[in-house]
């Protein structure tokens, strides 16, 4: 059945007061929006779902509860999927299934831009698994110097060990997920951890074998490899996860793929190859109702777009980024791109402006990673506009706040 007749049989029951008719109808409408990639849509109707349940006294459905959560997740409902999860643990008497809806939890505090809290929650997902973090500067680094062994090994047994399909191993899954994460996070916070949480994710996928985890960790080393100038290999690590994002991944997995790869030929100065990648990002994007992956090709495209002069299609980026970011860090990066395209049409008074608010949301965001994206970028708009001040003062404001 097809999802607006069952969106609307739930309308006409729920009009009619007759709620033991329209729940199971918002469950099916919930259902097929979420199919069609509605995720919005489908989240709406979850919550209607819920509603209905409570309002005849029913026990929620744990699976209502995690499609609720995980539709809430990828639209930008972050309180609604929190208030969700957390009603599931308290159902969930499962060790591993715990692990994964806090490692769930842990991405939503992502998504909100708080990397604190974020890696705080992923860290407890590990120990819960019985996973290493090294505790001392001697030991991270004999752990990372393993690591780096083993990811060698790897790379020259690849094809002899690779799994022709994805063990079930939830536990792993869970690992190489929580890694990937981590790795991103503390890249700019401690580097060092940073490198021991990129080898473990990628070490750990390589074992899982072909599936989301391996899809999402040979991205991000793709783009490290060309962010360090190792071109043919951050683009044959790219070509790996796109294979895999293609046949196991969900449309969100294909667009970050796509904007891990339009990134890896910015770095490599392949401006036209980069457009073409974040294009195809932000159209899967859209299609994967996933806001939070729309906003970052959104911005990838945008920053390509400032390289290369093309700045109506700048301006067009930032705008959509404005209308659906609710993140002050993300906020503050369009505002960035907005503010740098109206310098290059000579609206510098107009570009003062529009810098001012994206250096203060920047400072008023908790995710460091982006703060010194923006201590960068603010303080060489605020140079193209001769204010030497407001540009020495950029990195301090970024994180300091002052």
């Amino acid at each position: 059945m097809k999802g607006e007749v069952a969106a609307d049989l739930a309308y006409h029951f729920q009009a009619a007061e007759r709620l033991d008719k329209a729940y199971p109808w918002e469950m099916v409408a919930g259902d097929r929006a979420f199919e069609q990639h509605a995720l919005s849509a489908a989240a709406e109707h979850f919550t209607r779902s819920i509603d209905f349940a409570e309002r005849m006294g029913l026990p929620i459905p744990k699976s209502l509860l995690e499609k609720h959560g995980t539709t809430s997740m990828y639209s930008g409902g972050y309180d609604q999927a929190v208030a969700s999860l957390q009603r599931l643990l308290e159902q969930e008497p499962i060790a591993i299934e715990r692990a994964e809806l806090y490692r769930k939890l842990a991405e939503i505090e992502y998504r909100r831009g708080d990397q604190t809290r974020s890696a705080a929650l992923f860290k407890e997902v590990l120990l819960s698994l019985d996973f290493k973090i090294p505790k001392t500067r001697l030991s991270l680094f004999w752990a990372t110097m393993f690591q780096t062994l083993l990811f060698f090994w790897y790379m020259i047994m690849g094809r002899l060990w690779q799994k022709k399909e994805a063990k079930e191993t939830r536990w792993l899954s869970i690992i190489v997920r929580s890694c990937t994460m981590l790795a991103e996070i503390c890249y700019f916070s401690d580097y060092d951890y940073g490198v021991f949480y990129q080898l473990c994710g990628i070490n750990r996928a390589e074992r899982l074998g072909l599936g989301k985890e391996f899809c999402e960790s040979m991205a991000q080393q793709g783009v490290a490899f060309s962010g360090y100038g190792l071109y043919r290999f951050g683009l044959n690590y790219l070509s790996r996860a796109r294979r895999f994002a293609d046949t196991k991944g969900t449309l969100s997995d294909q667009a970050w793929v796509l904007t891990m790869t339009s990134m890896a030929h910015a770095y490599c100065a392949d401006v036209q190859a980069a457009a073409d990648a974040g294009q195809q990002a932000i159209l899967l994007a859209k299609r994967s109702g996933d806001a939070t992956r729309l906003q970052e090709a959104l911005l990838i495209a945008g920053e390509t777009s400032l390289v290369v002069g093309n700045l109506n299609e700048v301006e067009s980026r930032a705008n959509q980024v404005l209308q659906i970011a609710k993140e002050q860090d993300v906020r503050g990066l369009a505002h960035y791109l907005l503010g740098s395209a109206m310098i290059y049409r000579g609206n510098f008074l107009q570009a003062k402006s529009v810098l001012e608010q994206g250096l203060e949301e920047s400072v008023q965001s908790g995710a460091k990673m982006n703060k010194l994206a923006a201590a960068s970028r603010f303080g060489a708009g605020f140079g193209l506009l001769g204010r030497v001040g407001p540009s020495r003062r950029a990195r301090p404001q970024c994180f300091f706040g002052v």
